[in-house]
């Protein structure tokens, strides 16, 4: 559909992680070379976990580099010495390259020791609040999983007690936004300011409950399920139509989101 009307796709290629597919680099090689026409812009999220070798050879295709850093599992030398250097290939390239810091309660001290070590050298990052009442997430460290483990109930106090901590650590509040070097969303205030920022801040101060407002989900992104249905975003809020009939229509302006809370996914924002 995106062919026919001669409009380009904006992929970003995440995980599992993406790079352990051998044949993952050779791919977006091939995708960039026979399609780079119809690519508006393209990135990978990545744990780091790859050599500095591969990526450079990957950030060649790209547009941006993400790395998501999980606490439990990290090699911290290994982790920040490629991302060091792909900040580096960022730079000489005129891209972008950031570091997304889970905010893990079981591990707040190593949280903002990574968020001091990408201060001290000038590398772009976010804090990522994690939704532990989402269905599917993961409550526990990696390094606790068994098969005895029973199903962990987290302690809503504890998780608002790290939240705060971050915060206040970062000294950012509500009101408080500061432009990121990285952004993806623009918030505009009451008084005509505005301010553009990583749409992840907006989920981890809680701010993404946009109830009534107009979004272009449906527009500049498409979420499509196993049924074939097609939506306006992961939030689902508007059904568009069906692939398998070509029913569905792109939508040419705005729609007002029904929904109390975004979805935690940055893209829909």
């Amino acid at each position: 559909y995106y062919l026919i009307l001669n409009l380009q796709y904006k992929i970003n290629w995440s995980g599992g992680e993406p790079t352990l597919w051998k044949d993952f680099s050779p791919f977006i090689t091939w995708l960039k070379e026979n399609y780079g026409n119809n690519i508006r812009q393209m990135g990978v999220i990545s744990n780091g976990s790859a050599s500095t070798k591969y990526y450079e050879k990957l950030f060649s295709n790209l547009d941006y580099l993400t790395f998501s850093s999980h606490t439990e599992h990290m090699d911290e030398d290994k982790f920040f010495n490629t991302a060091k250097v792909c900040q580096n290939i960022a730079r000489d390239l005129n891209k972008s390259f950031m570091i997304n810091i889970m905010e893990e309660y079981w591990d707040v001290e190593l949280s903002k020791r990574l968020i001091d070590i990408c201060n001290e050298n000038n590398i772009n990052f976010n804090v990522s609040k994690i939704i532990y009442n989402r269905p599917g997430s993961r409550t526990y460290p990696i390094f606790k999983m068994n098969k005895t483990l029973p199903t962990q109930v987290v302690n809503e106090e504890i998780v608002e007690e790290v939240d705060q901590n971050i915060k206040d650590y970062l000294n950012i509040s509500d009101l408080n936004l500061t432009e990121d070097k990285n952004y993806n969303a623009q918030v505009e205030y009451s008084d005509g300011r505005t301010v553009k920022v990583y749409a992840s801040k907006l989920n981890f101060l809680e701010l993404h409950k946009f109830k009534g407002w107009h979004c272009c989900a449906g527009s500049t992104r498409l979420f499509i399920l196993p049924d074939t249905s097609v939506w306006s975003g992961e939030c689902q809020n508007d059904l568009l139509g069906y692939l398998n009939d070509s029913s569905f229509q792109i939508k040419q302006e705005p729609v007002v989101c029904r929904r109390d809370t975004c979805t935690n996914n940055p893209d829909d924002i």
